[in-house]
């Protein structure tokens, strides 16, 4: 196992706290020893004990009534299929400003004729697909402390862990499920991991 209580995250909380600032960390890591062309990639998502960020924007997307209410009652951003259905220069642009505005969705209902999962994939963001209205807080939290991992061309990985504010002990406990959760799906466990590095939004790596 990963050592949990990393004593970088302690030096980045003290470097945004010099600079007052509120910022994510993130862990930044470079794998070996795997070759790209032959080796199984891996796409999977890991729940965190706690939110990985003070502020996750999440959107809604959905075509009925209930839904839309229910997005009103908890404070959660919300886009109806119709805003976006279509393949004009206006709904594509449209489309392609939700991913960029959203770190990730939540899909209500039947929406393979109203909108491509492309746009979110392409952007590198997730999404949820929920059954019941009466879930959508639940799904919200999950999302919220949800990473993906995914082994793309390249051995770069990243994924955030806390925001600078949030208590140490919650932070320690991100990385350690997070890094672990990574080292088991390597085919070699720790063995492939080159190099991991811990960084804030506007700090260096560390």
């Amino acid at each position: 196992a990963y050592r949990r209580k990393d004593p970088r995250i302690l030096l980045l909380k003290a470097e945004c706290a010099s600079r007052k600032k509120k910022e994510t960390v993130a862990v930044q890591l470079t794998i070996k020893g795997y070759d790209f062309q032959k080796d199984n990639r891996f796409n999977e998502n890991c729940v965190l004990p706690n939110e990985k960020r003070s502020r996750e924007n999440i959107c809604v997307l959905g075509g009925e009534s209930n839904i839309e209410e229910e997005c009103k009652r908890l404070g959660i951003d919300f886009k109806h299929f119709n805003d976006i259905t279509g393949n004009s220069k206006e709904k594509k642009r449209e489309k392609k400003k939700l991913t960029i505005k959203y770190d990730g969705f939540i899909i209500h209902g039947k929406f393979a004729k109203h909108f491509n999962i492309k746009y979110i994939v392409q952007k590198r963001r997730y999404y949820f697909l929920l059954g019941n209205v009466a879930d959508l807080a639940d799904v919200v939290q999950k999302a919220k402390k949800t990473v993906q991992f995914k082994l793309r061309k390249n051995p770069d990985i990243a994924f955030p862990i806390g925001s600078t504010e949030m208590d140490s002990e919650k932070i320690f406990d991100n990385f350690e499920v997070g890094i672990n959760f990574l080292i088991s799906l390597l085919k070699k466990g720790s063995k492939n991991l080159q190099v991991v590095t811990l960084k804030t939004n506007q700090g260096k790596p560390v």
